[in-house]
């Protein structure tokens, strides 16, 4: 069992531990290689999955088209009126989406 070693400096007159065992240069290398396993991991889950089975292209180009004119539409400074606002978010959320799932036709 692993015990804090002491060392005691002359100069000073107080006490101060010891450098930690070898193993912690192997926890630091861990903790550095935690956010590449963290990346690796959220690009697995959350990465690009396929196209459902109720997918409609023409659907598709058509909301793309119309997403594109309210976009170029709210990024002049104009402001989208209350159907305008009702439109994007119909159109963010197409009948193929699933639950909580927002596109962006870009």
């Amino acid at each position: 069992m692993s015990e804090i070693k002491w060392a005691y400096d002359e100069n000073t007159g107080s006490f101060s531990a010891l450098p930690a065992s070898p193993f912690l240069l192997v926890a630091l290398g861990a903790v550095a290689l935690l956010p590449l396993a963290e990346k690796a991991y959220n690009k697995a889950k959350y990465g690009p999955s396929p196209l459902p089975s109720n997918f409609d292209w023409q659907l598709y180009h058509q909301y793309k088209e119309r997403y594109k004119i309210l976009k170029t539409k709210k990024q002049s400074g104009e402001q989208l009126d209350f159907t305008e606002i009702a439109e994007w978010q119909k159109l963010s959320r197409p009948p193929w989406a699933e639950s909580g799932e927002i596109w962006a036709y870009d």
